[in-house]
């Protein structure tokens, strides 16, 4: 290379205010651990959903992880405020699994009974606390019971489950009645419903015919569980005579989001642009012989597997996709984890369900244990055992939350067995390309705009076009834009004073020698 283009690139170094050892070994920011806790007088917690703005936690917390407490009595909704300090604060009975964009909205559902697994809770009634103050969301015909599971970004359509029935059950403690769920009449089953301007809940249209089962229970899993930003997608996952499948609805069309192995799937959480759906998915084991539920990620309706975490024993590929980012570009869940232990001087190993994260850059499924483990936080007695959603934030990171088991077993029981709390993890966003300023997934005109806008800016974070995390927007930074869009080269005309001009003109230059 010519010496003038060497003193060039070094002057615009300085003409920027990036030279300096600080700004050319700047590092990503550390990754963030922190247990949630609970309401005093409880015992465990979980944590569903966590507002697009990062100010708002929602889940709940009682004196048993599944819901169910000591002598039946109710877990409590709650949300944990981030602006002060993760303070955890009582919503009423029930549960809270979604919140919207701001923070001010949040749904769920309120009830009494609490029935003996936490999937499996009827005669509850679906809420929405708008600042705290409670409105219930009736049935199907303005009575039944209801749940909500997600909401519009700004509250306006609320989707979840409903029935016409109040107690479908004549006896609250009989979980397997005796007389032949194949005959109940359809309104007996929780459908998928949406509230929109009303307390009263609509049918959608997706609900499928009920199917043989052995066990009532089997016969609620029929709601609409995740709501795009605006509104117009839902997904979630019907009946059908052949087994539970995933749909995805939009204004115009009904879609079916199939696995390997025909109608045998789940979507539990869908992207803000409607595009990405975060699910499980009945797939062929490696032998071809067996199946097992897999951790999958659909674009619209096509199916990508989300692999593995490492160790696991092969064609082990159990688990699912729980919570998805705002372009569907990171996935979080819960996957099957081998884990090794040692018990009375005796080598043992189990598989136990492991908190997840995956992303479309690396196209890898990652254990956020090891990744909190390897940040530095001592993880001893608690295990992550599932992520729920995740959130991307300006700064380049990404928050997720979710739950832990807190062990509490016997003096020496290896497992990871116990109650559950929830926590809050941030960390960098492993899907983030340089140059992608707004996080959407491709380095492209837009981010261009923003860089060009914003060079020599002090004070920066990502979406100010601050890629290497030193705080300023400069010549690195244009150089992480420059290898991922070739063509921002040409199009980036540069301010005043020329001496930035002739820097990326420089760096134009040098680019394209190495190439």
């Amino acid at each position: 290379m010519r010496r003038g283009v060497v003193v060039a690139v070094v002057t615009g170094f300085f003409a920027l205010g990036v030279g300096g050892n600080a700004a050319m070994h700047a590092a990503a920011p550390d990754p963030t651990f922190l247990p949630l806790g609970f309401l005093t007088g409880d015992a465990a917690s979980k944590a569903y959903a966590i507002s697009a703005d990062g100010s708002t936690i929602v889940g709940f917390s009682g004196t048993h992880s599944d819901r169910s407490g000591a002598g039946g009595a109710a877990s409590k909704a709650v949300y944990w405020d981030v602006s002060s300090g993760y303070t955890v604060n009582l919503l009423g009975p029930g549960i809270a699994r979604g919140v919207s964009a701001d923070g001010s909205i949040i749904v769920g559902s309120t009830g009494t009974y609490q029935a003996r697994s936490e999937s499996f809770h009827l005669w509850d009634t679906a809420a929405k606390w708008s600042n705290g103050s409670l409105t219930a969301l009736s049935g199907l015909g303005g009575s039944g019971w209801s749940n909500a599971y997600g909401v519009s970004a700004d509250g306006s359509v609320i989707v979840g489950g409903a029935s016409t029935l109040v107690n479908p059950f004549p006896d609250p403690s009989d979980n397997h009645p005796t007389y032949d769920p194949d005959s109940w009449d359809l309104n007996n089953w929780q459908r998928a419903v949406k509230w929109e301007g009303s307390t009263e809940a609509t049918l959608l249209s997706v609900s499928g015919t009920p199917p043989i089962r052995s066990y009532p229970e089997h016969l609620f899993d029929l709601p609409a569980t995740g709501v795009s930003a605006d509104g117009d997608i839902i997904v979630g996952y019907k009946q059908g005579p052949a087994g539970t499948i995933g749909f995805r609805r939009t204004p115009s069309s009904d879609q079916t989001l199939w696995s390997s192995l025909g109608p045998r799937s789940w979507a539990n959480a869908i992207s803000d642009d409607g595009q990405v759906t975060a699910a499980g998915a009945w797939e062929s084991g490696a032998s071809g012989a067996d199946s097992r539920g897999a951790a999958v990620r659909y674009v619209v309706t096509s199916r990508q597997l989300l692999g593995t975490l490492p160790g696991n024993p092969a064609g082990n590929n159990e688990g699912e996709g729980l919570g998805v980012d705002t372009y569907g570009r990171v996935v979080v869940g819960s996957a099957l984890y081998q884990y090794n232990y040692v018990f009375n001087g005796n080598p043992g190993s189990t598989n136990v369900p492991a908190a997840f994260i995956w992303d479309e850059r690396t196209g890898q499924m990652q254990d956020l244990n090891q990744i909190v483990s390897d940040a530095g936080f001592d993880l001893t007695g608690r295990f992550l055992s599932d992520a729920t959603d995740v959130i991307n934030n300006p700064d380049g990171t990404i928050k997720i939350v979710g739950s832990a088991i807190v062990q509490f077993h016997a003096v020496g029981f290896p497992l990871p067995v116990g109650r559950t709390e929830a926590f809050a993890l941030t960390m960098v966003n492993p899907a983030n390309y340089a140059g992608d300023a707004n996080q959407d997934g491709s380095v492209d005109d837009a981010d261009l705009a923003i860089v060009q806008a914003n060079l020599g800016m002090q004070g920066a974070i990502w979406s100010d076009g601050d890629f290497t995390w030193d705080g300023r927007v400069g010549l690195r930074d244009a150089f992480g834009l420059f290898g991922n869009h070739p063509g921002a080269v040409a199009a980036m005309s540069v301010p005043e004073p020329a001496s930035l001009t002739v820097m990326i003109l420089a760096a134009a230059t040098l680019l394209r020698r190495r190439r």
